[in-house]
C-alpha cells in the first residue's frame, strides 16, 4: 500500500498514467474447501507466478487479502492494464490445477480504475477498481470491466 501510495504521488506529480487492478479469483472458497488448503495454496501460488511473468517490473502486485490481489500499471494507460489483465486471466484459465485424479480450471475476475481527479488517492483507486470488480461479477465473472464503463 505504501508503494501505492507513491505511484499516486508520483503520478499527480510528473502527470503520467497510472491503472489499478483488484482482481478475484472465482470460487476459490469451493475449490479451497472441495480439495483442500494445500490445493488452494497451489492455485494462489500460480497466480502469483503468471502475474509476474506478465507484468512489468516496474508494477506492483501483491495479495490483497483472501483470494484477491492488486495490480498497480504505474505509466500505463486503462488500455495497456486491460491488454495486460486480458492475458493474465487467459492463461490462469488454461492453468490445470489437477488434483486427485480431477481436472479442473479456475477463473478470475478483474476491475480496472485509472488515476484521475475523482480517483486522485490510494484508496479512491482501489474503491472505483473494487465497483468495477462487482460489476464484472454480476456479468458473470471470468472477465475484466473498466471502472465507469457500461459494457
Amino acid at each position: 500500500m505504501e508503494l501505492l501510495a507513491l505511484a499516486v504521488e508520483s503520478s499527480k506529480r510528473y502527470g503520467v498514467d497510472l491503472s489499478l487492478c483488484l482482481c478475484d479469483l472465482d470460487n476459490f472458497k469451493a475449490f479451497n474447501d472441495r480439495y483442500g488448503h494445500r490445493a488452494g495454496d497451489n492455485i494462489l501460488e500460480k497466480f502469483g507466478e503468471i502475474v509476474r511473468q506478465e507484468t512489468r517490473t516496474a508494477d506492483l502486485a501483491g495479495r490483497y487479502g483472501g483470494d484477491e490481489f492488486v495490480i498497480a500499471f504505474p505509466s500505463t494507460p486503462i488500455a495497456g492494464a486491460v491488454e495486460c489483465m486480458e492475458r493474465i486471466l487467459d492463461r490462469f484459465r488454461k492453468t490445470d490445477f489437477g488434483s486427485r485424479g480431477d481436472s479442473f480450471s479456475v477463473t478470475c475476475t478483474a476491475g480496472i480504475a485509472e488515476f484521475c481527479d475523482r480517483n486522485s488517492t490510494a484508496e479512491d483507486l482501489i474503491q472505483a477498481a473494487d465497483l468495477a470488480l462487482y460489476e464484472a461479477k454480476r456479468m458473470g465473472r471470468n472477465r475484466v470491466v473498466v471502472s465507469g464503463s457500461t459494457d
